[in-house]
Parts: structure tokens; sequence; C-alpha cells
């Protein structure tokens, strides 16, 4: 039987998606929202780690339906960095679905993201975005589970329904 944290195995026994690429998501003059997602992942993009870059414009990323195995990472670009005014937000694809986990903060401090959390929001206007912040979700069981860097503690917001 195939682990469903190591993907999904193909008929040649070799792992769908273990490492994944890189991209940059780097909305092009406007600012993204909750009803229409600068990025909206699917399964396929599954292992896939992705640079943001919120100099000029707000970026939302939406996860696709939590099914075992689905893996993605976010890092916050150099051009992100001591950003003020513009946000990352990762929300899932519905309210009733869930993150939860732990986001590492300004060296010293643990954020909890709490069970009936479906957004987690770099917000800048509490504190400036830091190059390299990040935060990896991982589907198991119906859920998100999180991990993550974020130089600046203020500038995280947790939210139990989608903006």
């Amino acid at each position: 039987m195939a682990n469903p944290l190591y993907g999904q195995n193909k008929a040649d026994g070799l792992i769908d998606n273990q490492v994944g690429g890189c991209f940059m998501v780097d909305p092009a003059g406007t600012d993204g929202s909750t009803g229409t997602p600068t990025k909206t992942l699917t399964a396929a993009d599954s292992g896939n780690t992705y640079f943001i870059n919120i100099a000029a414009n707000t970026v939302y990323v939406e996860l696709p339906a939590p099914a075992d195995g689905l893996k993605f990472k976010f890092i916050l670009h150099v051009l992100s960095d001591n950003e003020a005014s513009k946000d990352f937000v990762l929300q899932t694809s519905a309210d009733a679905v869930d993150i939860q986990g732990h986001i590492f903060e300004d060296q010293a401090a643990l954020t909890e993201i709490t069970a009936d959390t479906s957004m987690v929001q770099w917000d800048t206007s509490d504190g400036a975005a830091t190059v390299g912040d990040w935060i990896e979700v991982l589907a198991f069981d119906g859920h998100w589970y999180a991990t993550g860097v974020a130089n600046t503690a203020a500038a995280i917001d947790i939210a139990d329904a989608r903006a």
C-alpha cells in the first residue's frame, strides 16, 4: 500500500511530486481577494514551492480541497522584504476546511493556528514582511497542517473565516 504522505505511486513505482518545482507568484497589476484569488492551486500542483512577491500587490493563494499527501510551501521573495502595505493570504477552499499548526514568530514566540481557521495572513500593515518568511501546509485526514516562520510577530493574522 502506498504511503499517502509521499505522493501517489505510479505504475513504475516512482513517487509523484517528490521534489516539485519552484514558481514565482507575481500578480500583474491587481490585488487578489477571497473571491478572486491570485493563484488557485490544484492537487496536480502538490510538491511545489511558491515564491510570493507582494511588493506591488496583495497575493491570495487558495488551496485545493485537502487530500492525503498534498503539500505546498510558500516563501516571501526578496522583492517582498520590508513591504508594509500589501499582504500575503493563504486560504482554504471553503470556510468549513481548516488549517491548523504553528508559526514560529519573531525568533522567540510560537503562534498557534487553531482549529476552525481557514485563512492565514501576513498582514503587513500590522508589521512589515521579511524576505524568507514561509509557511508550509500538508493535507491529511481532511485537514491542512501548517508550520512556518515569520520574522515579525505582529504581521501574522489568523482568521476563522476567509475574508
